[in-house]
């Protein structure tokens, strides 16, 4: 399958805690990208696929960082994987989405760029904003006006599996995409631990 998008998950996929250990809550200085992620995204022809990026920021509900400093950190990752890309946010459309009571702005990359959305949501699995839902995923799909099948979800944990199930989204593990040593499912998120 040749994807047409490739949506990635950050925290355990393409970014790390520099220090390794919990807790990681989006200070500047605290994120490094995982060594081989840019030389595998460099293979790709990105103005052919469009590429996003989705996490659960539980943080922000437990009062540990703030919105602005999660997006803040996402922009440095985008900068730093795609340093040729003028880091210039867009925003498209403001949507209220009455559904899932969440206010938000799309953002954009220049064309066929990187589009990221986050949950801020406490981890309660019945939060319908919270990877194992599909709601991130979906929203950038549409977002992409892509087709599901020619979609592929990069992650490193089950919720992460789940998430692109019920999505219907192709999903592979961050070690299969990256080529790095083969491991369990991240279980618990480093920077979501109180």
């Amino acid at each position: 399958m040749e994807p047409k998008l490739i949506i990635l998950d950050l925290d355990g996929t393409v970014r790390q805690c520099i220090e390794h250990k919990a807790p990681c809550h989006n200070k500047s200085g605290q994120w490094e990208i995982i060594p081989g992620t840019q030389e595998v995204l460099g293979r790709y022809d990105w103005t052919r696929v469009g590429v996003g990026f989705v996490s659960n920021q539980a943080p922000i509900a437990y009062g540990q960082t703030t919105t602005a400093a999660v997006e803040h950190e996402i922009q440095l990752t985008i900068k730093a994987l795609f340093p040729d890309w003028p880091l210039v946010t867009v925003v498209d459309e403001k949507i209220t989405d009455t559904i899932y009571s969440m206010h938000y702005e799309r953002r954009r990359m220049p064309e066929r760029g990187p589009v990221f959305r986050y949950s801020p949501a406490h981890p309660d699995a019945s939060d319908p904003r919270r990877k194992p839902s599909p709601y991130l995923l979906l929203d950038l799909v549409l977002s992409y006006k892509e087709r599901m099948d020619k979609t592929l979800f990069v992650g490193d944990s089950l919720e992460d599996k789940i998430a692109a199930d019920r999505a219907s989204v192709n999903f592979m593990t961050s070690w299969e995409f990256f080529n790095r040593k083969p491991q369990e499912f991240n279980t618990i998120k480093a920077h979501e631990s109180r």
